[in-house]
């Protein structure tokens, strides 16, 4: 039962391995030494080699320097606003939402080649199977598409205003310094940034609702003056 509360307390676990650690730092440095080969770049289709961390391969590469990656489920996103997105909708409904990872840690490689470190036993047909597999259903899946279907786009461009606004108040409760550290890596915080944020966007919003409509008013009553002055 206490190991069960100190899981819990800590939430700094790696699934593959089933290993706790202390820190999000400490975390994300084992992902990197340990799981780099089961994380699938979706730019240039290739598994990363073990000296390769993904946030650096991508920012390097493809020249993506906002790149953040999921603590959760080691996804990588464009940046913090779809990494926000994705969590939230983890947190709420237990899926990835719709924005599309730059990258991806195949679990099921992950987990086979956990075994296999710790048993000695080298699958590599079936390795080779799986990763067959899962390159193919990534490079057909829309879901995994490193390019989004019209549809999408155009939704994207309709949100574009809410988007920036909400991008705007993130930055903003950021540099509140509420959050800080490794805070920053905790999903469940990133949600309550993100929830924050949407209401602070709502009142902007509200705000900006109400100032058209006096700037309205001013100009309908400006124009009824004028109808009178030459009637």
């Amino acid at each position: 039962m206490a190991n069960a509360v100190e899981r819990i307390k800590s939430r700094f676990f790696c699934k593959p391995c089933s290993t706790e650690y202390k820190s999000a730092t400490t975390l994300n440095r084992h992902r990197e030494t340990a799981h780099s080969t089961e994380t699938f770049c979706l730019l240039c289709k290739r598994y990363m080699t073990p000296k390769e961390p993904i946030r650096g391969h991508i920012k390097k590469e493809h020249y993506v320097k906002t790149a953040c990656t999921c603590r959760c489920c080691n996804w990588t996103f464009a940046d913090l606003t779809a990494l926000h997105a994705h969590t939230k909708s983890m947190s709420s409904s237990g899926t990835p939402g719709p924005w599309q990872p730059l990258a991806k840690c195949d679990e099921e490689i992950a987990e086979k080649r956990q075994t296999e470190r710790k048993t000695g036993i080298l699958s590599t047909s079936s390795s080779s199977q799986t990763t067959s597999n899962f390159v193919e259903s990534t490079a057909t899946s829309p879901e995994y598409s490193p390019t989004r279907s019209s549809e999408s786009f155009h939704n994207e461009s309709a949100t574009q205003n809410h988007q920036e606004m909400l991008n705007k108040a993130v930055a903003w409760i950021l540099d509140q310094k509420i959050y800080q550290g490794d805070q920053l890596t905790i999903p469940e915080v990133w949600a309550e940034i993100y929830q924050n944020a949407t209401s602070i966007v709502q009142t902007w919003q509200v705000q900006e609702a109400a100032k058209k409509q006096l700037l309205e008013k001013e100009r309908l009553g400006v124009s009824v003056r004028l109808d009178v002055c030459f009637s």
